[in-house]
């Protein structure tokens, strides 16, 4: 089985590109940043031709997609979430959704599934995660994997604050891990880490596919919108 996540929601795109859940090495790892000229998910229709040359691929060859359909980058969300269903319906492939939250969940130590030496997926154990990361005008989104969890949700500090007290490892962006920290809470910062999030949508996707309880089809892959994009509110 071959698949293919991108991801163009956070601050860098991010292209993986897998056979039976082995990395197509070495060069099918991409990070893309932004430069002077172009934000970085101008670059991924480019890219993603060119990780398909480089393994001798054609996107026919593709079995299934992955994207993150956000929270995140209103722009990087919509460019993901449209090449991705285009894909999927011109060559009916498979295409997951998964939310930015749950992809920054495997930060969490014990809650990643690890690699062995020849590159094969193994499963370890799972720590209770809770993301929680900035959505603008006092507001955060948060989500928690493992026991306790629930789905990406919008909340005020106060509901965060509570929480956030519960037994979680808590995952952070940089300017929500500085509130935490002045109301007495710490938090993984996954901000300026250089955090492998290409290989995490990887594997969620390969568990996907295990576990799905209904059709991915391209026409259930929509964007992960919990509060208005900005542009929809008045006086922004």
């Amino acid at each position: 089985m071959n698949i293919l996540t991108f991801d163009t929601a956070f601050d860098k795109t991010y292209i993986t590109l897998s056979k039976d859940k082995a990395l197509l090495a070495p060069s099918s790892d991409y990070t893309i940043a932004s430069d002077k000229e172009k934000y970085h998910s101008a670059y991924l229709i480019s890219n993603l031709a060119k990780i398909l040359k480089e393994n001798d691929l054609q996107m026919s060859d593709i079995d299934v997609i992955a994207t993150n359909i956000g929270p995140g980058s209103f722009t990087g969300i919509r460019v993901c979430v449209t090449v991705a269903r285009i894909i999927s319906q011109q060559l009916n492939i498979k295409v997951y959704g998964i939310p930015s939250l749950e992809i920054l969940a495997r930060a969490c130590p014990q809650s990643r599934v690890c690699f062995n030496a020849k590159n094969k997926m193994k499963k370890t154990g799972r720590c209770p995660a809770l993301v929680v990361t900035d959505a603008r005008k006092d507001k955060f989104y948060a989500a928690a994997y493992g026991k306790s969890g629930f789905n990406p949700t919008s909340m005020t500090l106060d509901e965060v604050l509570k929480i956030a007290k519960g037994d979680y490892f808590i995952i952070s962006d940089s300017k929500t891990h500085s509130v935490l920290k002045e109301n007495g809470i710490e938090s993984f910062n996954y901000e300026g880490k250089n955090l492998p999030l290409g290989e995490y949508l990887m594997q969620i996707a390969y568990e996907k596919t295990d576990s799905y309880d209904k059709e991915p089809v391209w026409y259930n892959l929509k964007p992960l919108y919990i509060q208005p994009p900005p542009i929809t509110i008045k006086g922004c």
